[in-house]
């Protein structure tokens, strides 16, 4: 059994239940301790505070903060828990641990009406930490619900749920039912090492979007150590990934794939740092199902890895630069630049993405108000290989952007909160050649082999998507992100050959802190 077959095995037979009456007989403990330190990871609504005026150590995310605002709300036990803290609460001597039971429920309505959008969410996440060494975290989300006609589409022909994994549906009919479980362990025994072990996703840019490694695919097990010297921060990861579904190896876990994937990144000022990345994917099995791992996969320095597998399959790698530098107060322009197979073969230089953008919190002052403005692109082929055994990718989604390759991009994004109302609105504008038939591999879709390449722009369908979305609520917890909200998405996908149009709002009582925009 692989080692994310056994993760996720264990969290789909936890029962639920009883993790729900056990946070609410704990929830009579609350001991609070004097000058406690609190550990919190950043998230996708707090992100914009790392980008202050110190430049710092930004890109390779998951970045942890000491929380010391100490909040405690006011009122009865019943109007605190619902709108102030946590479920469970416990602080005692450097020790604090934090329960939740998270929902999520939504209903909506779409173009698609005889397919009514709806969600429903409910979950549990555990985190806490042990003085400033240990941080842990835990959760796990039970979906089901009905998807807008675009994202079920994508749901049908990938066979996976965008940020998640594979589905069970009873009948053509009856709506998607999946689960998202993860957890991470991390140790801090002093300022220069960092240790990471867990089941889920990491990031390392400074955008919305990361052309080197996004949070965009399914869950996954790594380990990560990252150590820190002055101006110099160097972390290497080592992941398993999976790289097909075929049936015939469902009794035994689906086929995998390992991964390497390294980041120096120096501060060359206070105002700016230069990050340099590679990652590197192997085959876990031969064609005959054998184990085809090279030792060399254990190397913890950049560089200095192997090319083939023991049985002379070739590894895939993804080479590239990431850079940020602050042009005004709090406002920073970044960018990547990635490689795939760099100097490997003669058509290398053909295969890159690339980014650039500029972040702005609290512009002119105002305050609440972070503003992002992106371009990405990227050639065809890149991120692709000759097989599914070592693609830049997971559970069938791509570890970079969701729209693969051969594309460009522009993204104009803007958060506003005032105390605990916000509004969030995104622009997205796309181009991308799209394969005329299943015979057909133009470069976009990097799960095709670059054995099979197809040359004319013939065989290509240009095609344009415009894509927006604008919502607004008011916080009840932020604790656990617990909210009112509304929203409204508008998607329009055009070529020569098709037409397809998608307007979607949803309501809803939604929970946690995950990002799950469907802006693809």
């Amino acid at each position: 059994m692989y080692l994310a077959d056994a993760f996720v095995n264990a969290h789909a037979s936890m029962n639920k239940t009883n993790w729900l009456f056990a946070c609410m007989l704990l929830t009579t403990i609350n001991a609070t301790a004097q000058n406690n330190v609190v550990l919190k990871p950043y998230n996708a609504w707090d992100m914009h505070l790392l980008y202050s005026d110190s430049a710092g150590h930004t890109a390779a995310k998951t970045i942890l903060y000491e929380d010391t605002t100490g909040y405690r709300g006011s009122g009865s036990w019943i109007k605190r828990k619902i709108f102030d803290e946590h479920l469970l609460t416990v602080e005692k001597n450097g020790f604090n641990l934090y329960a939740d039971f998270i929902p999520d429920f939504q209903v909506g309505a779409s173009a698609r009406a005889t397919k009514t959008p709806w969600m429903n969410t409910r979950a549990v996440r555990v985190q806490g930490n042990i003085g400033r060494k240990i941080y842990f975290e835990t959760e796990d989300f039970e979906n089901q619900g009905r998807f807008p006609g675009y994202v079920d589409s994508y749901i049908n022909k990938n066979r996976v749920v965008p940020y998640s994994q594979t589905y069970r549906k009873n009948s053509a009919t009856s709506p998607f039912d999946y689960n998202n479980a993860g957890a991470r362990l991390m140790y801090i025994p002093n300022k220069l090492i960092r240790f990471d072990l867990g089941y889920g996703r990491n990031f390392i840019g400074d955008g919305y979007r990361s052309m080197l490694l996004s949070d965009w695919a399914f869950n996954y097990p790594y380990l990560k150590v990252t150590g820190t010297y002055k101006s110099l921060q160097y972390s290497v990861m080592w992941s398993q990934y999976v790289s097909g579904f075929q049936s015939s190896y469902y009794y035994s876990g689906y086929p995998r794939k390992w991964g390497q994937t390294f980041f120096l990144d120096w501060n060359f000022s206070k105002r700016g740092s230069i990050g340099l990345f590679e990652s590197v994917i192997w085959p876990d099995q031969d064609n005959n199902n054998r184990k085809d791992l090279s030792w060399t996969m254990a190397s913890p320095i950049i560089f200095v890895h192997g090319s083939k597998s023991p049985s002379g399959t070739a590894n895939s790698t993804l080479t590239g630069l990431n850079a940020k530098y602050r042009v005004a107060s709090k406002t920073f322009a970044y960018g990547q630049f990635a490689v795939t197979n760099f100097m490997r073969n003669s058509n290398w230089s053909e295969r890159f993405a690339a980014q650039i953008g500029i972040r702005s919190n609290e512009p002119l002052g105002l305050k609440g108000l972070n503003l992002i403005a992106e371009f990405n692109t990227a050639k065809p082929l890149t991120y692709a290989a000759g097989s599914r055994a070592t693609n830049y990718a997971h559970f069938n989604q791509p570890l970079a952007h969701p729209l693969g390759a051969a594309f460009s991009e522009g993204l104009l994004i803007a958060n506003y909160q005032y105390k605990r109302w916000y509004v969030r609105g995104q622009l997205m504008l796309a181009r991308y050649d799209l394969d005329s038939a299943a015979n057909v591999n133009a470069g976009q879709d990097i799960f095709k082999p670059t054995t099979e390449i197809t040359t004319s722009k013939a065989a290509t369908i240009a095609t344009s998507l415009t894509w927006w979305d604008i919502r607004a609520g008011w916080i009840i917890n932020p604790q656990t992100n617990l909210r009112i909200e509304a929203g409204f998405t508008f998607r329009n996908e055009n070529s020569n050959a098709f037409s397809f149009a998608g307007r979607v709002f949803m309501f809803g009582l939604r929970g946690s802190f995950r990002s799950l925009m469907y802006d693809f």
